[in-house]
């Protein structure tokens, strides 16, 4: 169990933390075919830093380790991710149009994992240490001022963020007394939890499509060590995703008009690889699989095209895991395989 809840739970962290504190100029990226219709954004980390990708281009964001989210609001591009000081500690912080902000003073570690613009107000949610223990906050900051959402007496962490109408969403997770983490969510600083200690709680997800709010929650069971996905409409009931190899960890979620997508990574129950996949409505749907294995983090949908984020292990030999996206199943690599890459949101704008 603990083997496997590493490696999905925690890689793409840990990928970064220890190397992504290199300062050299950007690896070269091969060119994604030409597309005249859309702009194709991806952002996320390689060994160098946090990157925004356009159309396979690599833009390294100033004093960034890892670029979490990503938001385009009109000509605006605005991602959340954090960075690493002389003191070896993180800092939260945001990117308008390649401008840092800093949220922390670096003091203690913090995390920005999601981001999200209403109006001129700028958002972003994660988490921040404690000076006086190893608790972390569950909080957000709007426009750079900090709002706390869970206290000291707990574990607690953002992961998503979102607004409707006046009321603040965001999602997360929280545990006390050495218990599991449990999944939940903040309604304006009021929690609900979504899962219970009789799991461990992963990773979440919040989305929205018109005036309906979508939660993904996913979870390992504590005495088989699999991992599960579930998601609700409007706070209705869970809808479990059945996974073939019970064995799927939903990354992120998303909505195109009535349609809703789970994204994450699955198991292949023959040989125990992992493969990028998604569930659109309940349905899996397999991006890839091949012997080395993948893993998809994000989704968008333009048109009838379908992209999902991520990363893969199938590159040449003597190559590291590289950061890529998928259009309708055919892959696009966004690196060289000379450093590791991930690649965490998508999103694509039509010209």
């Amino acid at each position: 169990m603990k083997n496997k809840k590493t490696f999905l739970s925690y890689l793409l962290p840990l990928l970064f933390f220890t190397l992504a504190s290199c300062h050299k100029k950007d690896n070269p990226a091969p060119n994604p075919p030409a597309n005249s219709d859309v702009d194709v954004y991806a952002v996320g980390s390689d060994s160098y830093g946090a990157k925004l990708w356009k159309n396979g281009q690599a833009i390294s964001l100033p004093s960034g380790v890892v670029a979490t989210d990503m938001l385009v609001v009109g000509n605006d591009i605005y991602i959340s991710g954090y960075g690493y000081t002389d003191h070896d500690t993180y800092v939260a912080k945001y990117w308008k149009n390649g401008v840092v902000k800093d949220l922390t003073d670096g003091s203690q570690n913090a995390f920005a994992q999601s981001i999200f613009v209403k109006g001129n107000d700028i958002y972003a949610a994660g988490r921040e240490r404690q000076a006086s223990s190893a608790t972390y906050i569950a909080k957000y900051w709007k426009n750079g001022v900090e709002v706390n959402l869970s206290g000291t007496s707990e574990n607690a962490s953002v992961n998503g963020l979102t607004i409707v109408g006046n009321d603040v969403y965001a999602i997360g997770m929280h545990n006390q007394d050495a218990q599991s983490p449990v999944a939940c969510y903040w309604k304006n600083g009021h929690v609900t939890d979504l899962s219970t200690t009789s799991t461990y709680a992963e990773r979440q997800a919040i989305a929205v499509s018109g005036s309906d709010i979508y939660m993904m929650w996913s979870e390992s069971y504590n005495d088989s060590g699999k991992s599960q996905a579930s998601y609700n409409k409007d706070f209705g009931p869970a809808i479990k995703l059945n996974d073939d190899a019970r064995d799927f960890q939903g990354y992120s979620i998303s909505a195109n008009g009535s349609d809703i997508y789970v994204t994450g990574t699955g198991v292949n129950p023959s040989n125990g690889v992992l493969l990028s996949k998604y569930y659109k409505n309940g349905s899996p749907v397999v991006v890839t699989n091949n012997p080395n294995g993948d893993f998809a983090t994000n989704l968008t949908v333009d048109r009838t095209d379908v992209y999902v984020s991520g990363w893969t292990q199938d590159v040449e030999p003597g190559k590291a895991p590289t950061a890529c996206y998928w259009k309708n199943g055919t892959r696009v690599l966004l690196g060289d395989g000379s450093s590791q890459s991930a690649a965490n949101k998508i999103i694509v704008i039509r010209k």
